[in-house]
């Protein structure tokens, strides 16, 4: 017996929407991966199939042939079509085209006779009235909108304010018998921002070395702080690596996150990481066994292998230069003749590209390792 939306208790059209802001869309990407996942879950005990559309390479009038076709097993079917902002709000040299197929959705919506389930994705709508919904001048659009409204298949993906966000993650971390005090949530997001995926994925970290049953705020900075001792470790090895391109995008992840610290900061990381390697390279050049020079300088043996690979590459001469062209970095920081994001990422790509000096800084550098 093939799934409809009557059959299942769901309704044969989802719209899952942001709101249209001036500088893009106000779309929250968890919310809409627990929209989904809620309707997978309720479709669970049965072989559904799944597609997946951008709604502007689909042809829209097959993607509805698709939803009345039932699976030739007897499982559900799912059919998801990203974009679709496109579909309900687009300009108006296209709505004559589009208009049979979205009264065709809104037909589909209004009766619930389908073989599947289609889910909409609009990231960026006009949403108005009260209560707030998706408000579109298209007329064919605003009716599969209403149809939609009146099965309960809407679903708002719009970001919650900071407070709803922050009860949002104390009822998670609820849920898993853990408190998030009121302070530990003011941390998250002020490391984090507002974006939910990537707060969620903190929150998991948290709950997982939560101890006594509550997450406080020194909870919070404590893995903040690792979080970003690992992405400076990261960029080391991109650099030693000559990735400029893996390089770049790690350097400009971290400027990007406040749990990153400072450019000094992240400069400092950096210079640490590297002083390792040049401790090793002396070793080695010394006399002492690639291995056992790693073992001496604290690298954990389960990344040995990555680091010797790196260690061979790479000289107390050439590293020298390294660490000199770095404290350059530096005095381009602290004297203002750079901006810090710009120093830092003209010293992450002239190091990918081999553009070191050697001078008389060098003997500095080993002076201090």
């Amino acid at each position: 017996m093939p799934a409809s939306g009557k059959s299942s208790g769901l309704p044969a059209v989802v719209i899952l929407y942001g709101r249209k802001a001036r500088s893009g869309a106000l779309f929250d990407d968890y919310l809409a991966h627990t929209h989904l996942r809620k309707l997978k879950a309720a479709l669970d005990g049965e072989e559904t199939a799944v597609s997946d559309y951008e709604a502007d390479e689909a042809d829209l009038a097959e993607v509805a042939d698709e939803l009345q076709t039932p699976v030739m097993w007897g499982g559900a079917r799912l059919v998801i079509v990203r974009g679709a902002e496109g579909i309900l709000a687009p300009p108006a040299s296209r709505r004559k085209a589009l208009a049979p197929v979205v009264r065709r959705l809104g037909e589909i919506a209004r009766s619930g006779a389908a073989a599947g389930h289609l889910v909409l994705v609009a990231e960026g709508l006009d949403v108005r009235g009260r209560p707030r919904k998706p408000s579109t001048s298209f007329k064919d659009a605003q009716a599969l909108i209403d149809a939609v409204d009146e099965s309960g298949g809407l679903r708002s993906c719009v970001p919650p304010f900071e407070k709803g966000l922050k009860k949002a993650l104390a009822d998670r971390a609820r849920e898993a018998g853990v408190t998030l005090q009121g302070p530990a949530a003011d941390a998250l997001l002020d490391l984090i921002g507002r974006d939910q995926m990537a707060l969620q994925e903190e929150l998991e970290k948290l709950l997982a070395a939560a101890e006594g049953g509550a997450i406080t705020s020194e909870d919070v900075y404590s893995l903040g702080a690792r979080r970003a001792e690992h992405s400076v470790f990261e960029l080391a090895d991109r650099v030693l690596d000559g990735d400029a391109p893996a390089a770049l995008q790690e350097l400009d992840d971290m400027l990007g996150s406040a749990a990153s610290g400072s450019s000094i900061g992240i400069l400092y990381g950096l210079t640490g990481s590297f002083r390792r390697y040049l401790s090793a390279a002396l070793l080695v050049e010394g006399g002492t066994e690639p291995a056992s020079a790693a073992w001496k300088v604290g690298v954990p043996r389960f990344v040995q292998k990555e680091f010797l690979a790196r260690l061979a590459r790479w000289d107390s001469s050439s590293l020298g230069a390294l660490l000199s062209r770095a404290l350059k970095c530096d005095v381009d920081i602290k004297s203002g003749q750079m901006s810090d994001s710009l120093a830092l990422e003209t010293f992450v790509a002239d190091a990918c590209n081999g553009r070191l000096e050697s001078d008389e800084l060098v003997g500095r550098w080993i002076y201090e390792v």
